[in-house]
């Protein structure tokens, strides 16, 4: 997942997933994570097709309605 904004604890993840730009730009293994706020994230990667719906007809996922634009520009999207 990618976590947008909001703060959180991350415990040690394999560089085998997660690279160190990865984590710096917030995308992390969900199940290394634990908030200590309210967060806004999107799931990423294979599981996408899986957690998100698709826009009726269009073929795409859905936005969240709760998904701000990534605070840091030099993470791409």
């Amino acid at each position: 997942m990618q976590i947008r904004d909001g703060r959180y604890a991350s415990r040690v993840m394999s560089r085998d997933h997660v690279s160190e730009e990865d984590e710096r730009c917030g995308r992390v293994l969900a199940c290394r994570v634990r908030p200590c706020s309210d967060l806004s994230l999107s799931v990423i990667g294979l599981m996408r097709k899986s957690v998100c719906r698709s826009d009726a007809g269009s073929g795409r996922a859905a936005e969240s309605p709760h998904e701000r634009p990534a605070s840091r520009p030099d993470c791409p999207r």
